[in-house]
């Protein structure tokens, strides 16, 4: 059984037991509702610790201990250990954002992952999940449907290969994370490589968009259409360079390099040129109605 498996199985016992879920059902459907979570969750235990041992096993335990299914909480090695109170030894670097609470439910679903992928460090990942997101399901929301548009060989690890802004700046130069963890969670961007690209970037994307000043006065669903048709003019010229950069070389010659090059250039430029047509068009515009292609033109 692999991760995804793991977690696709973990979510549906998640919401078998969420509140928001069962708080207007009978107390016998409640109750029905509780009892198929158990035999989920004992299934679940059983064959992890089956394939991948007792470590593994404690660790699923753990990360459902606060689920109202705490009668099959297994006493391992791995769930002794857990101490709630222990912070990340770089807390105090994120200020007011970050979530001891949420880390620590993190923390046992990436040390399962490391036990499986033997690759990171399994704190750093908690702490850059628990981070950017608000709460466990859009964690795991994350990390199930992250395989669908990015190379994996190693789920846990592969998600977490994103830089956070950097916090260690004077108050003038930081971003406003709040906002920026809305804007990933908007649209699914945090599922899109280019916006994990732009996020370590977010302040001096703040500094910029301040910084332009608009061309001219547009109406507000006036410029929402010319952004959009811009928006579609960009994604075009991307896909052309990414085709001519992906083809292979019909005409090995010195004269077919020098013309796939010429066209690799022009295309380069016509992103290039869209691109700053787009940044004019946007410039003052709330990023948090901004598209990542606008927030790449920035």
């Amino acid at each position: 059984m692999n991760l995804n498996e793991i977690l696709e199985r973990l979510l549906a016992i998640r919401k078998l037991t969420s509140r928001t879920d069962i708080s207007r059902l009978s107390e016998e459907r409640v109750a029905a509702r509780l009892t198929e979570a158990r035999r989920q969750l004992n299934d679940l235990l059983q064959r992890v610790n089956y394939e991948s041992g007792s470590v593994a096993a404690g660790y699923i335990s753990e990360i459902c201990s606060d689920w109202n299914i705490s009668d099959l909480r297994q006493e391992s090695s791995a769930s002794s250990s857990r101490d709630v109170s222990d912070f990340h030894p770089q807390a105090s670097q994120y200020k007011g954002h970050y979530n001891n609470e949420l880390y620590q439910k993190i923390l046992p679903l990436c040390r399962l992952a490391r036990l499986n992928e033997r690759n990171g460090i399994p704190e750093s990942h908690a702490l850059k999940l628990s981070l950017i997101f608000e709460d466990e399901q859009s964690v795991y929301h994350y990390l199930i449907n992250f395989p669908k548009g990015n190379r994996v060989n190693n789920l846990v690890h592969d998600a977490c290969l994103f830089d956070l802004p950097d916090f260690d700046l004077p108050d003038s130069e930081l971003c406003d994370f709040s906002q920026w963890k809305k804007i990933a969670a908007k649209r699914d961007n945090m599922l899109n490589p280019r916006f994990r690209k732009l996020l370590p970037h977010a302040g001096a994307i703040e500094r910029l968009n301040r910084s332009i000043v608009p061309v001219g006065v547009i109406s507000g669903k006036v410029k929402a259409e010319k952004i959009k048709a811009k928006e579609k003019e960009l994604a075009n010229a991307m896909k052309q360079h990414r085709v001519l950069v992906e083809r292979p070389l019909d005409d090995p010659t010195e004269a077919g390099k020098a013309d796939r090059q010429k066209n690799l250039s022009l295309w380069s430029q016509e992103k290039s040129r869209i691109s700053m047509e787009l940044t004019d068009l946007a410039a003052g515009i709330p990023l948090a109605d901004a598209s990542c292609l606008v927030l790449q033109a920035f």
